[in-house]
């Protein structure tokens, strides 16, 4: 629908619609209400906020290997390489 809409503005001239008529949209994406919009949004947000928990404890183990390696000037290799802790990037 969108190339047949852009096609029509480039090639005849004929902006595309304001809004989409029921017509224009898939069927599998009609009747989509907002409680579902809003549940997709939700649900995918809490996915990302787990996942952020889930690596922030090794985010912050690794820039505290990196603070130490330069307060030390020590390379960040040759700092893992002796440390008992290894974090991997």
């Amino acid at each position: 629908m969108a190339f047949y809409l852009i096609n029509q503005k480039l090639t005849k001239g004929i902006d595309p619609p304001q809004a989409l008529t029921p017509e224009m949209i898939p069927p599998s994406d009609r009747g989509v209400s907002l409680q579902k919009v809003r549940r997709f949004w939700y649900k995918s947000q809490r996915m990302l906020v787990s996942k952020a928990a889930q690596e922030t404890p090794r985010v912050l183990a690794y820039l505290k290997v990196i603070i130490i390696s330069r307060k030390m000037k020590v390379n960040y290799k040759e700092l893992t390489k002796h440390c008992s802790i290894h974090v991997s990037k």
